[in-house]
């Protein structure tokens, strides 16, 4: 059953990077590049981020439950529109880490390295601030105690700010869980922040 779910969960992350990147392959529904409050005038964006993990599957950051977990992302964007959108698509690598113990567990136990596939959107821009949302698919390095799958899911919810012509700041939170596709799914949420260059 397990090799099962793998298979299907493997399908699953293949079809969605499909769907994600073909229209940048075949340059379909990208927008002008000076609509899009993430990037200004530019076609691609490098952006590191840096979070603090807390012990809660809720989908909103719930700060009660912080633990001694973190992740480190270095991102790579290219714009694109979805349903008139200013978006991007994305090409991340990562690293969960843990550094003590908390709530009975040893957060060292849960770091794996993370790729992932993604699309973030802006619904709402205003003098060089911007506030969106994206989803996407990730594949993790290990299984663990907590979870059981290798693939999880990764809603994302973030504030930017444009500081400079190629600069950015974003402020943001991401959830990771399998979406209880597997008997154990102890998902977990992030919270911190990022910067982004633009060229």
């Amino acid at each position: 059953m397990k090799k099962i779910s793998a298979i299907f969960m493997c399908s699953v992350l293949c079809a969605v990077g499909a769907q994600i990147y073909a229209p940048t392959v075949a340059n379909a529904a990208a927008p002008r590049a000076s609509d899009n409050p993430m990037f200004g005038p530019y076609r691609n964006q490098i952006s590191l981020y840096v979070g603090w993990g807390s012990d809660s599957s809720r989908l909103y950051p719930d700060f009660n439950y912080m633990v001694p977990f973190g992740i480190v992302q270095l991102q790579y964007s290219q714009p694109i529109a979805f349903l008139r959108l200013p978006s991007r698509v994305n090409i991340t690598g990562g690293y969960t880490f843990g550094w003590g113990k908390s709530g009975g567990e040893n957060w060292r136990d849960y770091s794996h390295l993370v790729a992932s596939l993604s699309w973030d959107a802006a619904f709402l821009n205003w003098r060089g601030f911007y506030l969106g949302a994206g989803l996407g698919i990730a594949m993790k390095s290990g299984m663990d105690a907590r979870q059981d799958s290798r693939v999880m899911f990764t809603p994302r919810a973030f504030l930017g700010y444009r500081i400079a012509d190629r600069w950015g700041a974003e402020l943001f939170f991401q959830h990771y869980s399998d979406g209880n596709l597997t008997p154990v799914n102890a998902a977990y949420n992030f919270v911190g922040i990022g910067t982004t260059y633009s060229f």
